[in-house]
């Protein structure tokens, strides 16, 4: 079984302009056009089983838009092979009934993106997000490096990742992009 564990998709209205953007900003041009079908052909012509949707919240106010929308898509999503993660952005105050919520709404686990939340990995906002998801049986998976399309500040270096592992324990957690980027 093949799974492609990264993958995001984003709302049919506004994908195209997303993902112009994101093209632009990480000058690789995309492959897919961004929506749940593109993701789904190009999975079909990859001979990929299944993937993994992971949403990135780039304000506090997307939290529960994005992951009601991903709660109510759900089923939608696994005909399509695709599971999804919720997303959590370290300004959300209401974090721990937010997780809560998507924990009950059976998605697996939640995204963060320290660059694109200009928000270091070891600040308490993060790691208290970390440590409430862990406990609920959640997986959290990090953006880790640096952004290809934000150069001026490393939210991930090696220390915030010594600091976060020092305080946080947790069972499910994935560093996306450590290994090979920046």
């Amino acid at each position: 079984m093949i799974i492609d564990f990264h993958t995001h998709t984003f709302p049919d209205k506004s994908s195209e302009k997303i993902v112009n953007h994101l093209a632009h900003i990480g000058c690789i041009p995309p492959h897919t056009d961004g929506s749940v079908i593109g993701l789904f052909s190009s999975m079909k012509e990859a001979d990929i089983d299944s993937s993994v949707n992971l949403p990135v919240m780039t304000k506090p106010s997307q939290v529960e838009k994005v992951n009601s929308s991903l709660i109510q898509q759900q089923e939608y999503l696994l005909d399509m092979k695709i599971i999804t993660f919720g997303g959590m952005h370290p300004s959300y105050t209401n974090y721990k009934e937010e997780l809560l919520r998507v924990k009950q709404a059976g998605i697996p686990g939640i995204k963060l993106h320290p660059a694109y939340q200009n928000v270091d990995l070891d600040d308490i906002r993060m790691m208290r997000i970390i440590d409430v998801a862990s406990s609920q049986g959640l997986s959290t998976l990090v953006h880790a490096g640096i952004d290809i399309g934000i150069y001026d500040h490393n939210y991930y270096s090696v220390a915030n990742i010594s600091k976060l592992l020092k305080e946080v324990a947790t069972e499910k957690r994935v560093h996306a992009h450590r290994g090979n980027w920046g």
